[in-house]
């Protein structure tokens, strides 16, 4: 089972950053750095913003979603992904109520700092609300945000957990700006190093010989990563507070916002999630969707052919394209190359433009 939609809408942008700045934000031990009040200005310029999703389904735990809104009296577009772990109950509440609670919050200011500040009010809000849940709950789940704003050229992102967001620009040197940090108590010393000054207990699991093996987990609990949305069997130890950041547009204006599970992320390199994008930047970005879950779903299965095909984690990706109003976005989905790469016939554009017809400037959310 699968999932594959797309958006598109032109937009108008009267402020653009001269550069990729940033203002990483996360708990109190964060620093701050540039703020996207520090770059020079752009004429005005026309963007148009494009997407697409793609998802494989295993245990139906994850969760996407997006929706163009207005702050303030400016669009904004909203996209979010959860990857739900001990049940689908936190992200489903996540996926229901996120956008609500993120509006609440900005009161009516689109800008980045607002839209950063609304983030972690949102965030801690819905872990509560987990916590709290009757009848009560251990599920959890990863949650990552990102809005970008045309009108003052702001791409914000707030996460917890490991569904990872990457900008990447459509320039000569395929710069790739993380938006998000590592969380994964196995790969992260930061991480490591906080829970055990709360007096966690850090360990491996033990494997059916009695032997340890696979991440570094936190005990109790056994969780692979103590920064989540809910996940109250692990009670103090969790902090829902989310690492946030913000970037201007890029200065020649194309850049492709992709935001995945750790279905993709623990099959493909980001490196390769970067080829993708350049290989089909003149597709739709529903296509560049489907070609990043399909290439994570090939490689599952690179050394390993039983139950071929079958995903081995539910998998989800988003892709958010930004480009200039009348520049070159050709519409032919054909992909050159061999290995991951796939050609797109007729059928599949004919899919996407039946897709593509069930989005509208009046209805523009998924």
């Amino acid at each position: 089972p699968h999932q594959s939609q797309c958006f598109h809408t032109p937009v108008l942008n009267a402020r653009a950053s001269a550069g990729m700045g940033r203002e990483d934000e996360g708990t109190s031990e964060f620093t701050t750095g540039d703020t996207l009040d520090d770059f020079g200005h752009f004429p005005t310029r026309a963007y148009k913003l494009t997407g697409g999703s793609k998802e494989l389904v295993l245990k139906g735990e994850d969760r996407m979603r997006w929706a163009k809104v207005l702050i303030g009296g400016e669009e904004v577009f909203l996209s979010m992904i959860a990857d739900g772990h001990g049940g689908k109950d936190a992200a489903v509440h996540c996926h229901a109520c996120l956008f609500d609670y993120l509006l609440e919050a900005a009161a009516g200011e689109p800008g980045a700092r607002a839209l950063r500040q609304a983030a972690r009010t949102a965030f801690i809000r819905l872990h509560q609300e987990i916590l709290e849940r009757d009848p009560p709950t251990t599920a959890g789940t990863t949650l990552t945000f990102c809005a970008l704003n045309p009108s003052r050229g702001e791409i914000t992102c707030a996460h917890v957990g490991d569904s990872i967001a990457l900008l990447v620009a459509a320039d000569a040197n395929r710069r790739i700006i993380e938006l998000c940090e590592d969380h994964r108590i196995d790969t992260s010393q930061r991480e490591r190093d906080r829970l055990l000054k709360q007096g966690g207990l850090i360990a491996h699991a033990m494997n059916r010989h009695g032997r340890p093996g696979g991440p570094l987990r936190l005990w109790p609990g056994g969780v692979a990563q103590a920064r989540s949305i809910g996940d109250s069997d692990i009670g103090a130890f969790n902090d829902p507070r989310p690492y946030t950041c913000s970037y201007g547009f890029p200065a020649n204006g194309s850049a492709d916002v992709i935001l995945c599970s750790d279905g993709v992320w623990d099959a493909l390199l980001k490196s390769s999630v970067v080829a993708i994008c350049h290989k089909s930047s003149h597709c739709s970005a529903s296509t560049t969707a489907r070609l990043i879950v399909e290439a994570a779903l090939r490689q599952r299965h690179a050394y390993n052919n039983q139950d071929m095909l079958v995903p081995k984690d539910d998998t989800s990706c988003v892709v958010l394209r930004i480009g200039e109003q009348g520049g070159d976005f050709p519409q032919d989905d054909s992909v050159q190359g061999c290995g991951m790469f796939m050609c797109c016939g007729p059928a599949s554009r004919a899919r996407e433009s039946e897709a593509s017809d069930k989005f509208s400037d009046a209805a523009f959310e998924h």
